[in-house]
C-alpha cells in the first residue's frame, strides 16, 4: 500500500507492505480493507492460515505504524472500517454511530479507540435505556467482528451520547423535556440536538454531561 502527494502529481510519499503483518505470524494475507481520516490511514487485515485479524493505524504523513491491534478473524474476510469523526458522526440520518445503534450492522461490530487501538465501547452506551432499546456490541474480541468503528475518545464520547439520545427521542423513551436546555438548541421554533456544526456545544462537557445524565436516568 502506498500514499501519494496529490500536489506533486503521482509522487509516492510512503509505502508499506501490509502482508508483513500476516507473514510475521506464519500466515498470508487473505483480505484487506482501508479507511482514512485527517491524521491516520487504517488497515483491516484478515490473515489466512492463522485466523488472525489486524487493525493497523498508520500516520497519514509518514506511513509509520501508530498502533497494531490483533483480534479473532473471520476466515478470508476482513472487517469493514467506519471512521467516527465530525463528517461521519456529527448527527443526522447518515450518522454511523446512529446506524450502529439502530442495529444496521448487527451485533458483531466493535468500537475502537483511535488514540491507542483498544476495543472500547463508549461508557455512555452502558446505560440501561440504551442497552434495552438499542444495539450495543458485546466486548468480546474472541468473536470475529464484521465492522469496526474507529474514532478518537473525544469523537466517540460526543457521537455516542448524541446518537443515543437522538434515537431514544425518536422511539419515545426520552423527550426534549427530559433534557437540560444546554443539551439542545432550537431551529425554526423546533428543538434539535446539537451537531458537529456546533462544535463547542457538541463536544463540550456541559452539554455532554446533561445527555449522559438523561441516558442514565431514563426509564428503559
Amino acid at each position: 500500500m502506498s500514499a501519494q502527494d496529490r500536489s506533486r502529481g503521482t509522487e509516492e510519499v510512503w509505502s508499506v507492505e501490509a502482508a508483513d503483518r500476516c507473514e510475521a505470524s506464519g500466515g498470508t494475507i487473505a483480505d484487506l480493507r482501508t479507511a482514512s481520516e485527517a491524521e491516520s490511514v487504517y488497515l483491516s487485515l484478515q490473515c489466512r492460515g492463522t485466523d488472525e485479524g489486524h487493525l493497523v493505524a498508520l500516520s497519514m504523513g509518514t506511513g509509520e505504524t501508530t498502533w497494531d491491534t490483533a483480534f479473532a478473524g473471520r476466515p478470508d474476510q476482513a472487517p469493514d472500517i467506519l471512521v467516527v469523526d465530525s463528517g461521519s458522526s456529527g448527527g443526522g440520518a447518515n450518522d454511523v454511530v446512529q446506524q450502529a445503534l439502530r442495529g444496521e450492522f448487527g451485533a458483531d461490530h466493535l468500537y475502537v479507540n483511535g488514540d491507542d487501538g483498544t476495543f472500547r465501547t463508549p461508557e455512555v452506551l452502558s446505560a440501561a435505556s440504551v442497552t434495552e432499546n438499542l444495539t450495543v456490541p458485546a466486548e468480546d474480541t474472541d468473536s470475529p467482528p464484521r465492522m469496526l468503528l474507529v474514532g478518537t475518545d473525544t469523537h466517540m464520547r460526543a457521537s455516542a451520547a448524541h446518537a443515543g439520545v437522538a434515537l431514544l427521542i425518536e422511539d419515545g423513551v426520552l423527550s426534549f423535556d427530559d433534557l437540560d436546555e444546554a443539551a439542545y438548541t432550537e431551529e425554526a421554533g423546533e428543538p434539535r440536538l446539537h451537531t458537529s456544526m456546533d462544535p463547542v456545544q457538541f463536544f463540550g462537557d456541559v452539554g455532554l454531561n446533561h445527555l449522559t445524565e438523561a441516558l442514565a436516568t431514563a426509564e428503559p
